[in-house]
């Protein structure tokens, strides 16, 4: 997502890439705002007949308000989909990986053979029993 900021001395924006991340908060929050305003029409329609309101409620919502719509609601929802699926998959920033032949690891570009794991985590281990 592109993300906007404005520097606290000048007027001018700078747009720069986030990192890549889950942006379903994001999706959430229009997602809430979208169903405020529905909600809100919907009470105004009916603000002469409140025992109208679920009815006409469920009717916007079939319509506009679901993932299979082509409305915006309906893209922002399958959107939301999509980035549930893609969070789970997708690497993060400092995520270690294991090479293709499984003897190897590689962390922010340091790669430990397993070997050196094994005498980095007991020496790690022997550096903190010694602090106690």
């Amino acid at each position: 997502m592109l993300a906007c900021s404005k520097g606290a001395d000048k007027v001018v924006k700078r747009c720069t890439w986030r990192e890549p991340g889950n942006f379903n908060s994001n999706l959430s929050a229009l997602t809430w705002t979208a169903q405020l305003i529905l909600f809100d029409f919907v009470c105004f329609q009916k603000r002469d007949d409140e025992d109208g309101i679920p009815d006409l409620l469920d009717q916007m919502c079939k319509k506009y308000f679901q993932q299979m719509a082509e409305t915006p609601f309906g893209h922002v929802l399958q959107w939301r989909l999509y980035l549930f699926a893609a969070s789970r998959t997708s690497l993060t920033k400092h995520q270690a990986r294991w090479s293709l032949d499984g003897e190897t690891v590689d962390y922010m570009g340091t790669k430990l053979h397993m070997e050196q794991v094994t005498q980095l985590v007991e020496s790690e281990f022997r550096q903190a029993h010694s602090l106690l």
